[in-house]
């Protein structure tokens, strides 16, 4: 008795809390499992009860299960009720009532049909109603595989299972049936015991044969569940490769709680043996089987799995061919799979039978080419959006990412009619591609790409003419690519550009003298510089004035003309005698180290370290000049010094961690160059231009450079040969 006393306490408290939990809706990251679970393993101890009790009426049992279905009803778990959900519940109930009519009790059996997709089971209530799941119907092949689980039902409740379990949970509380709380439907949706689920199986089996249905179906229905069961126990795949987490939490209650299938396969082959119903085989197909065709389709083009979802999609029309969502799935999946005659086929009967259907596949060709170029791969994206305007002729989404994905391919004329043909149709949406076009110049640039940053900018220029930041990226390009004389002209072009009034950007100045002097000799590179000095400016900022002056010096300075540069050194007086600071005057030194005048830079450039100590510019200028002096110790100390402060403002890039990778490279510390070498190559790619170099460096610092890049490319292959090896 004590331990009967115990078995019951424990058993009302856990009655207790799933009443609770009922009632207050506990919100809880916990799926239908921990219920299933629990319930099934306080099964066997339930069927220990001793059944002293007098069994319930009919009319008992049929207002209990009346008032458990309200309430379960009442909880929201059919859902919204659309054309579909009515035609599978009056096949439900058609199929249920053709099973039913063969029960020992004639109750008012009622047979529900719960839509919800993760829903894997079907239960009974006490007096005949009876759940069935969407998901467990989805998985059903015949309607003799439906037929064996409503038997199998019907049988729980016309075995008085039903009965017995209302009170057992009666005699639990102590209570008579009349004051019995609420139970949860969870306790009739988690199964039996053995003996009872095996009973039912018998039973269905024989109510489904002789309603005429094969004896198969629920052979079959067993066998799905017990591919289920190995697959989610292999962990190999998830079942049918769709279920939701909830689903297959379901499911795993589901097994638990009930026998394993193979014994209960093993139990129907028995009967047809027994029973001589080898030739019962002949299954009537499942007449609601396009729904869930057009289900799993739906999934299948959720996970972007197009081919599953044009197979399923297909089938499911060829099942019942009235159906727009089936359609609507069929078109996107056809697009997805670049099919764009099938796709267009299936996009004008959708116009014909649902254009709102027909206006979504429209947006879902959009998205899958914008996505496309989302990720780059812009030959797609082109594909598709030119899909797309099978679809719908000159839609703006679509010519926007063709034209994007045209400019992205380099293919400029079509991209530029393209957007011409929205200029006539969208002005406002043509801004899109030349912002598009914009930021792929910048991010080119950015990443050193130069030949692809060169024929963007161009693009722009021609969706945009005279565009500063297009003009600016262009000629960046033009003199990283060593065209120096379009660069020059780019460069002029900006500067011709800024309003007479306006401060001169010195960077540009500085580009344009350094473009100037690599794309001419000598006179006529300065003569063209001269005639932008004397262009009628009112430039009142004399610092920039005396700074374009000694451009003009310098480029003179190359050109054999050092008047102007000893002018400036001798009495360092600039534009309405000005004087020029130190930092400014620098600039004269590097020209002096261009014109391969070394003692002169180094005169000049000494003298200006004094007045300005510990200026990295002036400083990393000098050890320039010193390396072609060959001082090397004294120039890596200097390349040492600017290199921690890193401080160089000027357009000029010799970099001080190239410098040093020269000096040490000189010096026979070839892994300490070589280090400095990768990371100065990497941050300015122009270092890996011969031509570049050769234009702006001396012969020697040209060797040296390409000594180094002969070297690291020796070192790469000695990696790749060594990676391979170990392999």
């Amino acid at each position: 008795m004590k331990q009967w006393s115990v078995f019951a306490l424990t058993f009302l408290l856990l009655t207790a809390v799933l009443v609770t939990s009922q009632k207050q809706k506990i919100a809880a990251p916990v799926g239908p499992e921990a219920v299933l679970s629990l319930i099934a393993d306080s099964e066997d101890e339930l069927t220990r009860l001793p059944a002293t009790f007098i069994r319930v009426s009919d009319v008992e049992e049929i207002r209990i299960g009346n008032q458990l279905a309200r309430e379960y009803s009442s909880g929201g778990v059919f859902g919204k009720e659309v054309p579909t959900t009515r035609a599978v519940q009056a096949y439900v109930n058609r199929v249920g009532a053709r099973v039913a009519v063969g029960a020992h009790r004639k109750l008012p059996y009622q047979f529900h049909y719960v839509s919800d997709p993760d829903f894997i089971n079907a239960f009974a209530l006490p007096g005949g109603h009876i759940f069935i799941g969407g998901g467990l119907m989805a998985l059903m092949d015949s309607e003799d595989e439906l037929a064996s689980v409503l038997a199998h039902e019907v049988e729980h409740i016309d075995r008085y299972h039903c009965a017995d379990r209302v009170q057992t949970q009666a005699a639990l509380q102590k209570v008579p049936l009349g004051a019995l709380v609420a139970i949860p439907v969870e306790v009739f949706e988690a199964g039996y015991s053995k003996t009872q689920e095996l009973e039912a199986d018998r039973e269905g089996t024989q109510l489904a044969v002789k309603a005429r249905y094969s004896p198969l179906g629920a052979v079959r229905m067993f066998q799905t569940f017990d591919r289920l069961f190995h697959e989610r126990t292999s962990r190999a795949q998830s079942p049918q490769e769709e279920l939701s987490t909830l689903a297959i939490g379901t499911l795993e209650g589901y097994f638990r709680s009930h026998p394993p299938a193979s014994e209960r396969i093993a139990q129907i082959q028995l009967m047809i043996s027994d029973n001589h119903w080898e030739s019962l085989t002949s299954e009537q197909p499942l007449e609601v089987a396009y729904v869930y065709l057009t289900q799993r389709a739906g999934r299948a083009l959720t996970a972007k799995n197009y081919a599953a979802a044009e197979n399923a999609a297909t089938r499911s029309l060829a099942l019942h061919a009235d159906q727009t969502n089936a359609l609507t799935i069929l078109a996107e999946a056809q697009f997805g799979l670049m099919e764009f005659p099938a796709a267009l086929a299936s996009y004008r009967q959708l116009l014909k039978e649902s254009p709102p259907d027909a206006a979504a596949v429209g947006e879902f060709a959009n998205s899958i080419a914008t996505n496309a170029l989302n990720v780059e791969q812009f030959a797609v994206a082109a594909k598709f959006a030119s899909g797309s305007l099978d679809l719908q002729p000159d839609n703006a989404p679509a010519l926007i990412v063709l034209a994007d994905a045209q400019m992205a391919l380099g293919d400029y004329a079509a991209a530029g009619s393209t957007h011409q043909r929205l200029i006539n149709l969208y002005p406002v949406d043509a801004e899109r591609v030349i912002t598009y076009t914009a930021w792929t110049a910048r991010r080119a640039s950015a990443a050193h790409r130069y030949q692809q940053t060169l024929g963007v900018s161009a693009f722009w220029l021609t969706l945009r003419p005279n565009e500063r930041e297009a003009l600016t990226i262009e000629a960046s390009a033009e003199l990283a690519l060593g065209d120096f004389s379009a660069a020059a002209k780019t460069y002029r072009k900006l500067l011709d550009l800024t309003p007479r009034n306006a401060p001169v950007d010195m960077l540009l100045v500085w580009n344009y003298a350094d473009a100037l002097s690599a794309a001419k000799a000598g006179q006529e590179a300065a003569n063209d510089f001269h005639g932008f000095m004397l262009a009628d400016r009112t430039v009142s900022n004399t610092t920039i004035e005396n700074q374009i002056k000694i451009e003009y010096a310098g480029l003179a300075l190359m050109a054999g003309d050092s008047a102007l540069a000893r002018d400036l050194v001798d009495e360092p007086r600039g534009i309405r005698g000005s004087w020029i600071p130190p930092e400014i005057m620098a600039r004269l030194g590097w020209w002096h180290y261009r014109a391969g005048k070394y003692p002169e830079a180094a005169g000049l450039l000494q003298h200006l370290a004094q007045e300005r100590p510990g200026n990295s510019g002036i400083q990393n200028d000098l050890a320039w000049v010193e390396l072609e002096q060959n001082e090397g110790a004294a120039a890596i100390q200097q390349f040492s010094m600017a290199e921690r402060r890193q401080e160089i403002v000027f357009a000029q890039w010799n970099t001080p961690q190239m410098g040093l990778a020269i000096a040490l490279w000189r010096s026979h510390r070839v892994d300490e160059a070589m280090k400095n070498y990768e990371l100065a190559s990497n941050a300015e790619p122009r270092w890996t231009n011969p031509l570049q170099v050769q234009t702006f460096f001396s012969r020697q610092v040209a060797q040296n450079v390409a000594e180094m890049q002969a070297e690291q490319a020796k070192r790469l292959e000695a990696q790749k040969r060594k990676g391979l090896a170990k392999r």
